[in-house]
């Protein structure tokens, strides 16, 4: 009898009985921020809409910007913005549609976005929203790992790692005590092949349509903040037509 409870715990110390022990753990952080966020129903409406205003990084100066913006799933965005370049006012359009990307200015005709840049766009969006809707985490697809916990500063956070195939790993943070999102972390390969490290934090949360939204989000692409914004009118919504995100 002896012998088997050693032979047990042995076998439970192996390799891979701790990765299935920190997977268990990881599993456990996500289940605890989803029901946080509100619970895996409210957290499947596949849609959000709203209204942002903030500064970006823009041709290498910052500027001032309002948005409107629609997101639907993990890779459908129409981003609407004005902003401020070299004292002249210029509207701006993007649209993600699954594997394809446009750019507007002002009401000119669009241009389809190269692959080489549509690529890191889709990843970053994904990562966002991954973070705010969570529940895509538990599918088969997702390994997830536990980070432990570490301190943002003076918030304590606690981690899991998300690796699918095709995708860059995603760190993601929650508020220990709260349970809810505060940080993304990933590396984005940009146009040339440079791999580039960018941060997203979440704050502000804000109960809708039973469901918590983060309000303020900061981008930093390499330790620099490139976006920073405030978001509002925020609406929950049923699934959208995909026309919704066509060609601008």
């Amino acid at each position: 009898m002896q012998r088997l409870v050693t032979l047990l715990c042995c076998v439970a110390l192996t390799p891979l009985g701790l990765a299935e022990e920190d997977a268990r753990s990881a599993r456990a952080i996500l289940d605890r921020a989803i029901e946080a966020m509100g619970g895996a129903k409210a957290l499947s409406k596949p849609a959000l809409s709203g209204s942002s205003r903030g500064t970006l990084e823009a041709v290498g100066n910052r500027s001032n910007v309002t948005n409107e913006w629609t997101v639907q799933g993990l890779d459908q965005l129409k981003w609407s913005s004005e902003l401020t370049l070299n004292d002249n006012l210029v509207s701006i359009v993007v649209v993600l549609n699954k594997n394809q990307a446009w750019i507007q200015g002002n009401n000119n005709p669009s241009n389809e976005i190269d692959k080489e840049q549509t690529r890191p766009l889709q990843q970053g969006f994904a990562a966002l929203r991954l973070a705010e809707s969570l529940v895509p985490l538990t599918e088969k697809e997702w390994t997830l790992s536990s980070l432990g916990e570490i301190k943002f500063d003076t918030v304590t956070a606690i981690g899991i790692k998300a690796v699918k195939k095709g995708l860059p790993e995603l760190d993601l943070y929650f508020d220990k005590k709260t349970h809810l999102p505060i940080r993304a972390e990933m590396r984005l390969t940009e146009q040339g092949g440079k791999d580039v490290p960018y941060v997203a934090k979440f704050a502000n949360y804000k109960k809708i349509d039973e469901r918590q939204c983060f309000t303020r989000l900061t981008v930093l692409r390499e330790d620099k903040i490139v976006l920073e914004m405030e978001r509002s009118d925020i609406k929950v919504l049923d699934r959208l037509d995909d026309d919704t995100f066509a060609k601008p």
